[in-house]
């Protein structure tokens, strides 16, 4: 079982001034400094230089699926089950994992009746894939104690192998409701009442069957409702996770686009060489890159919701003390819907990238990817965060290419 390691650390080779002046400006986002009247930094001001990145690929970057309810927007969050292939990005399986705590407060003599119903009720809130046809799911039963925060998306929790009840899910639906049979009440009756059932319960596995063709996000406002003789007592989840796994299209499309989803563990990582600036003075740094909306259009009644936020992370150079550096986060940047670019900037990187040209940085390559949760880096909504969102950013070569883009302070 992998587990993630956490975000953030320092970076190999700066002093410690400069590393603790990294850390606390890692947030801001609007960098001071910036010239008034800057509408687009990839313009023709003369103070502006434009330096394409190189060593641009694809590379793997633990991506953390899993929330506890003590994380502010629990109930947004969700886990993700299902199966989709699609055309452009090849195919996703996705395990959605879900576990409940009991109220604090239960209704009188509730504990000591036999309970007669108990459904699950997932939320569904979220579709990736053919909104035309519904997927019919397995549940079963988690064996064992498990911790969804700091699980990495290749996670998996062990699981009995026989399927408690299969249901459907189509995307037309807001609330699932699933029975649980009276075999299974029957069995789990005393647990389900136990006032140990946090220790002795561990929720319950979504699985997709063959023949699906759609991963569904289900919230943190997921419940389970169990029944007696005279009440009625709401569990409501406590744990959310996803297990996902991508397998790229047997022929990926010949286009040179730079294709990475999020919670599959993939990022972009590059490396921008600056002796072309010789040792100016930086007033400002991006790094800059361009999506293609329109890379891949989608079958009818199929649905590829694209990724609105990208982070940038910093990378280290390895060294005896710290053979494996941490990413360091930089920057995030929300599409810009007119000119379909991520622009990544904060004060931080504009030290990096100064100290790059002054040959004193300790950073070995930048990284884009998506955001890590927990810890949340960047004040978006917590369900944008659990996802298999999708994005086609400009490959090397190309207009809108990874890049930086320098603003120097004139002489």
């Amino acid at each position: 079982m992998r587990r993630s390691r956490p975000a953030r650390a320092a970076l190999p080779g700066l002093s410690g001034a400069a590393v603790l002046c990294l850390l606390l400006l890692a947030g801001c986002e609007n960098p001071a400094g910036l010239p008034d009247g800057l509408g687009d930094p990839d313009g023709n001001d003369p103070n502006v230089r434009t330096v394409a990145a190189d060593s641009v690929e694809a590379a793997a970057f633990d991506d953390l699926t899993g929330a506890f309810l003590t994380e502010e927007g629990f109930n947004d969050f969700q886990a993700l089950a299902g199966r989709v292939d699609d055309p452009a990005f090849g195919t996703t399986t996705a395990l959605g994992y879900v576990d409940f705590l009991p109220p604090s407060n239960f209704p009188e003599g509730f504990l000591e009746r036999p309970l007669r119903e108990v459904t699950l009720q997932l939320q569904r809130r979220y579709v990736y894939g053919d909104t035309l046809a519904s997927t019919t799911f397995d549940l079963r039963q988690v064996l064992e104690e498990w911790d969804a925060v700091s699980a990495a998306s290749d996670t998996l929790f062990p699981v009995q192998e026989a399927t408690i009840v299969s249901f459907e899910v189509a995307a037309s639906d807001s609330l699932v409701e699933i029975s649980l049979p009276d075999s299974w009440i029957a069995d789990n009756d005393t647990t389900l009442r136990s006032s140990q059932f946090s220790n002795l319960f561990h929720g319950f596995q979504l699985q997709a069957q063959d023949g699906g063709n759609a991963v569904y996000g289900f919230s943190g406002g997921s419940t389970l409702e169990l029944v007696s003789a005279e009440d009625t007592v709401i569990y409501r989840a406590s744990e959310l996770f996803s297990n996902l796994d991508r397998t790229p299209p047997a022929a990926p499309p010949a286009d040179g686009r730079l294709r990475i989803q999020d919670g599959t563990g993939e990022s972009i990582q590059l490396k921008v060489e600056v002796d072309a600036l010789g040792r100016a003075d930086i007033n400002t740094a991006f790094i800059r890159v361009d999506a293609d909306s329109l890379a891949d259009p989608a079958p009818m009644g199929f649905v590829r919701p694209q990724v609105r936020e990208l982070v940038l992370y910093g990378l280290g150079l390895a060294t005896d003390d710290n053979p494996n550096p941490e990413p360091v986060f930089l920057a995030s940047a929300m599409l810009d819907e007119e000119t379909q670019t991520f622009s990544f900037g904060s004060a931080s990187l504009t030290g990096i990238v100064q100290d790059l040209v002054l040959d004193r940085s300790g950073l070995a390559r930048f990284i884009i990817g998506f955001p890590a949760v927990p810890p949340r880096v960047t004040p978006r909504p917590f369900a944008d965060q659990s996802s298999i969102d999708a994005v086609s950013l400009v490959g090397p070569g190309e207009d809108g290419a990874p890049r930086a883009v320098v603003i120097l302070i004139p002489n």
